[in-house]
């Protein structure tokens, strides 16, 4: 299996990559070290190193830990990626989806979805 990305493709059964917009690093500065005991206990429960995206791939995705261990290296990685912060190409505006000032998505400035009007 494979996780689209605007960048490309990443197999889920091998490591998170070093994302390119982090220019070899593999992780955003602020997520570099934990210094937070559940941060820290969250990546240890899915076998995660703290230091580097060994041990992340999930060649198993119905296997609970590895998928849980891809998603959190993927969500440390990646999360301060601009290009993974706007709508995929061809999906409509969605008016509630435009809260968010850094990427131009997200929740309403009330922090509610859809209206429910």
């Amino acid at each position: 299996m494979r996780l689209l990305l605007p960048d490309g493709e990443l197999p889920l059964d091998r490591d998170v990559p070093a994302p390119a917009y982090l220019a070899g690093e593999m992780f955003p500065a602020p997520l570099r070290r934990f210094d937070d005991p559940d941060a820290t206990a969250l990546a240890l429960r899915f076998g995660q190193h703290l230091d580097d995206a060994s041990r992340s791939d999930a060649p198993d995705w119905e296997d609970f830990t590895e998928r849980m261990g891809f998603i959190f290296t993927l969500f440390r990685a990646y999360q301060c990626d601009a290009s993974l912060h706007a709508m995929p190409p061809g999906i409509p505006d969605v008016p509630w989806l435009t809260g968010c000032p850094r990427a131009g998505v997200g929740r309403s400035a009330a922090g509610r979805g859809p209206s429910e009007t």
